[in-house]
C-alpha cells in the first residue's frame, strides 16, 4: 500500500482484463477505492471467463455505490465478437460514493 497514489487522487481509473485472478479481487478493489475521488469512476472491460468477472462484480458491490454492467457499449465490438462468445468483453462501471466512507477490511 505504500506504493499507491495518494488517497482520492483520480477522477477516473481504466483497466482491462485484470480480474481473472480471483485471489487479487479484494486487493484490486481496495486500491481502486483508495485512489478514486468521491464520485470517481472505475471503468473495467473484461470477459466473463470462468466466472471470475461475476465474482469481481459481486465483491465490488461492497466497495462502490453504483455498479453498472453493459454488453451493449460499442457496435464495432458487437460485430467483431459474438455476444455468446466466452471472450466477449463486458464493460463494468463502478462509481465511488460522493461521501468518502470507511473501506471494508
Amino acid at each position: 500500500r505504500k506504493d499507491w497514489s495518494d488517497r482520492a487522487s483520480f477522477d477516473v481509473v481504466v483497466a482491462a482484463d485484470v480480474v481473472y485472478l480471483e485471489d487479487l479481487h479484494m486487493a484490486l478493489l481496495g486500491m481502486i477505492a483508495h485512489v478514486l475521488r468521491p464520485g470517481g469512476i472505475f471503468v473495467l472491460v473484461a470477459s466473463k471467463r470462468n466466472g471470475s468477472l461475476d465474482k469481481f462484480i459481486c465483491a465490488a458491490k461492497g466497495f462502490f455505490s453504483s455498479v453498472r454492467i453493459s454488453d451493449d457499449y460499442d457496435a464495432d465490438v458487437a460485430k467483431a465478437v459474438p455476444r455468446s462468445a466466452k471472450c466477449f468483453p463486458i464493460m463494468v462501471r463502478l462509481m465511488a460514493a460522493e461521501e468518502p466512507e470507511a473501506l471494508p477490511q
